[in-house]
């Protein structure tokens, strides 16, 4: 599952490359006409039953690898076997206009006016020319019905240009011998043992215990000849 930041940066870099590609495409055909009879679409956005063209016409083919591309390039490494799969989305998109718009069309003469009027009031159409030698010009209306098939292809075209979900290696587990059962489990250190003179040039070994852990008459544990004794032993016994 991908984090939301990345979805969020998939989102803006798509939609860049997706302009940035329109506009070459745009410079490209200016210099080679030939390329606009290879079909495109003109968008438009329908808001209170008024269109709002689009001042360009996307030709789909061209913009389709102009796109495939930039996101090879910009995406970096392993990206390019995706933008083949992203191509087919990009194409999927068309596809799903022409579905939204074909319903449109078959149930539209089956509606009352004031249902296909409230279906156009809000939306969007698109006007779809076709390759040549036909060079027609279908309008596919249904703005409400087209939208919602815009917006499934959409998410179908950044799900796949998103980039793939890196599993991430757990922490790795506290040894026991570093953790202390008091109010849960606490990594701590150990400090360093310090040798220390006692009066009686007894070696004695001074373990220093961190703060929160001392209690109020600690006990250095010294080094003998028959094991480790407390100090508070010797104390004992000079007493």
């Amino acid at each position: 599952m991908y984090t939301p930041s990345a979805r969020q940066g998939t989102f803006f870099l798509v939609v860049v490359l997706l302009l940035v590609s329109i506009l070459l495409e745009q410079a490209i055909a200016a210099l080679c006409p030939w390329l606009s009879q290879l079909g495109g679409v003109r968008p438009m956005i329908v808001f209170l039953d008024i269109p709002l063209e689009a001042p360009l016409n996307i030709d789909w083919l061209p913009v389709g690898f102009i796109f495939i591309i930039f996101y090879s390039i910009v995406g970096g490494k392993g990206t390019f076997r995706r933008g083949w799969a992203i191509l087919g989305r990009w194409w999927l998109l068309l596809i799903f206009l022409l579905i939204g718009g074909g319903i449109y069309s078959g149930l539209s003469g089956f509606l009352p006016k004031t249902i296909r009027n409230g279906i156009q009031s809000f939306g969007m159409r698109a006007d779809l020319t076709l390759p040549y030698p036909s060079g027609e010009t279908v309008h596919l209306q249904g703005s409400m019905i087209m939208l919602v098939f815009f917006i499934l292809g959409w998410r179908l075209l950044i799900n796949k240009a998103a980039p793939p979900a890196v599993a991430t290696p757990p922490p790795p587990p506290i040894p026991a011998e570093t953790a202390l059962p008091y109010r849960g489990r606490i990594a701590m250190r150990i400090p360093e043992p310090v040798e220390v003179k006692s009066p009686d040039d007894r070696r004695c070994v001074y373990v220093s215990m961190p703060a929160g852990f001392q209690r109020k008459h600690p006990s250095y544990p010294c080094i003998v000849e028959d094991g480790i004794k407390p100090a508070g032993f010797f104390r004992s016994l000079e007493a």
